[in-house]
């Protein structure tokens, strides 16, 4: 498996990857902030982060899917 592969929206592996970045570099932000005693800590920014990271990911992926003509729609408007 080569790098260029890991990212394409089709691998799981990848997809993994990327939630699973999301939530640590969310939880670094979360742990600073729980420190700090702010009102949002470290549940918070892990749980923020993941779902603006599936966000995109759903984004890319229905992109992929318009391109290929499998969807009738365009993406943008599903997200909106």
């Amino acid at each position: 498996m080569s790098i260029a592969n890991l990212w394409s929206p089709d691998n799981w592996l990848g997809i993994l990857l990327r939630l699973c970045l999301a939530m640590f570099v969310g939880g670094i932000i979360g742990w600073e902030r729980q420190l700090r005693h702010k009102p949002a800590g470290l549940r918070t920014h892990m749980l923020v982060s993941m779902g603006s990271a599936l966000f995109v990911l759903i984004a890319g992926k229905s992109i992929v899917i318009y391109r290929h003509r499998r969807l009738r729609v365009p993406p943008l408007s599903l997200l909106l």
